[in-house]
């Protein structure tokens, strides 16, 4: 619910300053604005806002790739929504191999 409202007062944030500015803005002799509305502009500077935070929330919160998305399922008759987990810490390698050992270089066919 946050994050609809967040979304909808950012698309709503170009038409509120719109409104102060012809709130402060000089109008001439009869009282208008000496330029036309922009309704266009502030609706495609809205949605530039909306796809800006959307980019910028899935960079900031995505999921990662440090787990896996175990789907919404049925346990003991409740339901328990999809969500991520951690994966497990990869198993240690039956083979060590010792710190600042040489590599063998790649064979050429």
């Amino acid at each position: 619910m946050s994050r609809a409202f967040y979304e909808l007062l950012l698309f709503l944030l170009p038409f509120a300053l719109y409104f102060l500015y012809t709130r402060v803005a000089k109008r001439n002799e009869e009282g208008q604005l000496p330029h036309a509305h922009p309704w266009a502009w502030l609706f495609v500077a809205g949605l530039v806002l909306v796809i800006a935070s959307f980019v910028w929330l899935g960079i900031a919160q995505g999921a990662g790739s440090e787990g896996h998305y175990v789907p919404a399922h049925d346990e003991n008759g409740k339901i328990v929504p999809g969500h991520f987990e951690n994966r497990p810490p990869p198993p240690p390698s039956p083979y060590p191999v010792a710190p600042n050992a040489p590599v063998a270089p790649a064979v050429a066919p």
